[in-house]
């Protein structure tokens, strides 16, 4: 009889027990300190689950023998051997059942008291789960009992985990003697793929291949066609990468053949087949008016694995984005995109997931009208608009009155005034002055300003005296600011307002009809003056009055103009990559052609730049998550005279696809995981966009054809159905809604190509059970022979329910009233 602890760690919180005596408060009565030491022994003693161990009156033995077709000649013989000692050791108190694991038991291995059953699962031969179940039922509960396995490992299913979880449990040990694999078999195993797969796409299928030297793995499809042919060599074990492109969609089984040019013990087990899913091509909103025929042309440079459409709909009254994965807009301008399709775009792409490739060149980006746009705020670059300042050249008419009235001080400061003006022009700029008297005079006939002594020095010679007549001499200026070429054109009217009644309204009217401003100037009086500033108010320049030398004003006939300059740029730039394979994929990305045009933008701060140009290093390709669609930008026009280069290279279709397939929505609401096992298919699936309805899928192939599964939610946003179908049959899946197709694959492996990486690791189920492993000589068997099955019997409720007495008197004890 012996004791033993299925959680020995429990054993750490006894020293914890020190603390009752002082915690909540310091006990100074001794026997209540004990009674809770006493108790909390007792507590953590049953949390540590000891069980008691007692010997049976009975041996209850089982051995399971591998005889499958995995084994070969010398592996049978020795599990023979094993199972001739195991048997002939049997005592008469010896309780022996053996089970088998392929043909039946020989009859020179039978023994008096032994009984044999024989693991039958169909599609599996060698089911090491099954056998330990069967192996576990054979003792009665409470007893214990040893189980010999002899095997190889190679077990067709993978569901021993709950059975080898009840053996733990139960206390029942298993022994192992592990028969070993075969090192001069090839064969493949498995056929899978790690992404999916769709139709036009060049995707990529693996075959798992065991066994030793060079090999060629030819897949075929169902019709027996050749896809792909690949020639490797395999050490032990290896993943031979198979690349096609699917002609069609749907459900398709492959075959995975291997041919080994070296040995190869086994021919019959050199082909694998599963099925797969071939979704449908990917569908796109293809948005362009400039190019004719632009997307027969994109069409034509995705190939199969896209539909390109450009539907004849209203944008205004909305298009159905719901029916595709990307949308393609090729430098389209903003005024055609109406604000309400763009915010339906927008908000399609944060809360469905939709992909947008945004791209163009002069028609597009901030060119294109798309600042502050619906459509800018989503995009993973920022309009850069680059400005040119510009000093405009200005052409200015001085007319000064020199009148009899100006005598004195008026013509002073009309001469100052005059003269400050002249600073701000620059020597390119344009004066004349004009000066009137009763006639009109060019006094400085319209010049550039290099020779800026001449005109001062006319204005200086000015002196009052005749008569004033202004109208002629505004219509003086007029007609030779007329033919002059200025950005600015100005005219300067100094006088004391002692002017003729004449009809200055319609001349003025002519003045500002000419993009001529006309600004007067008022000296030697400091009062207002509505002549003066009627003029100058309808000739659009400003009056001023000057009634001093301390008021003189500067006039400033120029302001600083900003010019635009194309954000587009037109020339021949060499481009780079910047990112990884992922991106690219077959494509050379240190062979890229040169692009004839782009437009120049800046990168955001979270976004991915694909390309650049060199040199510069402007983005050409950038792309970033915006909520859970992608957003990628195209600098130029993928089908235009930006990419003339690339039109003739001949992998610009295969990464314009890559791209797109990158970008574009993957189409789903939920994102499913299959799992099965044993005869129960799992399906989980997680949602991914924001949206109420439940995961709808249906069976569509054998007994359970037309069968909905009944989604379970087993937390927020996660679902799970499960279906009983025998292990040996593919499920194939639909989801109608958007035509998405899922394949459950039998888990059962062919007798023959079972992976031994995914086999069972008999010296790790030793281990966890207490067993021992036999290998190595006669010492595991005799051991064996020699030991004595125990019964087991769990003292923890026992335990627990003295624990619970304790803490009852406890209780009792500190109610219990003392005397005074």
């Amino acid at each position: 009889m012996q004791i033993s602890f299925l959680n020995p760690g429990f054993f750490v919180l006894l020293a914890l027990i020190p603390a009752l005596w002082f915690f909540p408060r310091k006990l100074d009565d001794k026997f209540h300190g004990i009674l809770r030491s006493v108790l909390m022994a007792l507590i953590v003693t049953a949390l540590a689950q000891p069980i008691l161990l007692t010997p049976g009156s009975e041996n209850h033995r089982v051995v399971i023998v591998d005889r499958s077709a995995s084994l070969d000649n010398t592996q049978r013989a020795e599990a023979e051997r094993v199972l001739a000692k195991l048997t002939g050791n049997a005592g008469v108190r010896d309780k022996l059942t053996i089970v088998e694991l392929g043909s039946p038991l020989q009859a020179d291995a039978e023994s008096a008291t032994a009984q044999s059953l024989r693991v039958n699962r169909e599609g599996s031969e060698s089911s090491l789960s099954l056998a330990l179940a069967i192996a576990a039922q054979q003792f009665p509960a409470g007893a214990g009992g040893r189980i010999t396995l002899i095997s190889d490992g190679l077990s067709t299913d993978r569901d021993w985990g709950g059975i080898v979880a009840r053996l733990i449990e139960r206390g029942l040990t298993v022994d192992v003697h592990d028969l070993g694999t075969r090192d001069d078999d090839v064969y493949p195993s498995a056929l899978y793929t790690n992404a999916e797969l769709r139709m036009g796409d060049t995707v990529e299928v693996f075959a798992t291949v065991i066994g030793t030297g060079p090999v060629t793995v030819v897949l075929t499809d169902g019709a027996g066609k050749e896809l792909a042919r690949t020639r490797a060599h395999i050490e032990g074990r290896g993943d031979v990468a198979l690349s096609f492109e699917p002609e069609t969609s749907g459900f398709t089984t492959l075959t995975a053949e291997v041919v080994a040019e070296g040995r190869d013990s086994n021919t019959r087990n050199n082909r694998v087949s599963a099925g797969f899913a071939v979704q449908r091509p990917i569908r796109v909103f293809y948005l362009a008016d400039r190019v004719r025929d632009s997307a027969a042309y994109l069409q034509h440079l995705l190939g199969a694995g896209f539909v390109v459409e450009s539907p004849d709909v209203s944008l205004d009254t909305g298009a159905p984005l719901e029916s595709y994965e990307l949308v393609v807009v090729d430098d389209v301008p903003a005024e055609f995109l109406p604000r309400a399709f763009q915010q339906k775009l927008t908000s399609a792409i944060r809360e469905r997931g939709l992909g947008l490739l945004y791209a163009g060149g002069r028609r597009a980006f901030g060119e294109g009208g798309y600042h502050e746009t619906p459509l800018a705020s989503v995009l993973p670059v920022e309009f850069q608009q680059r400005t040119e300042k510009k000093e405009p050249t200005v052409a200015l008419a001085i007319i000064i009155d020199t009148s009899g009235s100006m005598g004195g001080k008026p013509i002073e400061l009309a001469k100052q005034v005059a003269r400050l003006s002249l600073t701000k022009l620059k020597n390119t700029d344009i004066v004349g002055v004009v000066e009137f008297y009763g006639a009109k005079n060019w006094a400085v006939p319209l010049q550039t300003m290099r020779n800026r002594s001449l005109v001062e020095r006319a204005i200086g010679r000015m002196h009052a005296g005749g008569g004033t007549t202004l109208l002629p001499a505004i219509e003086e200026a007029f007609y030779g600011l007329k033919n002059v070429r200025a950005n600015y054109k100005h005219i300067l009217l100094i006088s004391d307002a002692g002017v003729e009644d004449a009809d200055f309204e319609t001349v003025i009217g002519d003045l500002t009809r000419e993009g001529i401003v006309l600004s007067t100037v008022l000296p030697a009086r400091g009062e207002d003056n509505a002549v003066m500033s009627l003029m100058a108010e309808f000739g659009g320049g400003r009056f001023y009055p000057v009634p001093g030398p301390f008021n003189l004003v500067e006039i400033n006939f120029r302001k600083p103009e900003e010019t635009r300059l194309p954000a587009y740029k037109a020339g021949h730039y060499p481009i780079a990559a910047r990112t990884g394979s992922g991106w690219w994929g077959e494509v050379d990305r240190l062979d890229l052609p040169a692009v004839s045009g782009y437009v120049e933008v800046q990168n955001r701060r979270d976004a991915d730049v694909l390309l650049e140009t060199e040199g510069s290093g402007h983005p050409l390709l950038s792309s970033w998550r915006f909520g859970l669609g992608r957003v990628t930008a195209l600098m130029t026009e993928p089908v235009g005279p930006g990419t003339r280069n690339w039109q003739a290279w001949a992998d610009y279709g295969r990464l314009l696809a890559r791209v797109m397939r990158r970008t574009a929505a993957d189409g789903q609401a939920f994102d499913y995981q299959l799992l099965r096992l044993g005869d129960e298919l799992y399906v989980d699936a997680v949602r991914i966009v924001p949206e109420q309805v439940g995961p709808a899928l249906q069976v569509v192939d054998g007994q359970h054809d037309g069968t909905h599964l009944s989604f379970d939610e087993m937390a927020p946003g996660w679902f799970r159905a499960s279906l009983s179908v025998p292990a040996t049959e593919n499920v194939q899946l639909l989801n109608s809604a958007s035509d998405y197709q899922l394949i459950a694959n039998s888990a059962l492996s062919a007798e023959t190509q079972v992976d031994p990486q995914r086999g069972l690791d008999l010296a790790r189920l030793a281990g966890a059970t207490n067993g021992v492993v036999l290998n190595g000589g006669e010492t595991g068997t005799d051991m064996l022979a020699s030991s004595t099955a125990l019964s087991l019997r769990k003292l923890s409720p026992w335990l627990f329910l003295l624990a619970l007495l304790v803490y009852l008197g406890e209780l009792l004890y500190r109610r219990w009233p003392t005397g005074a």
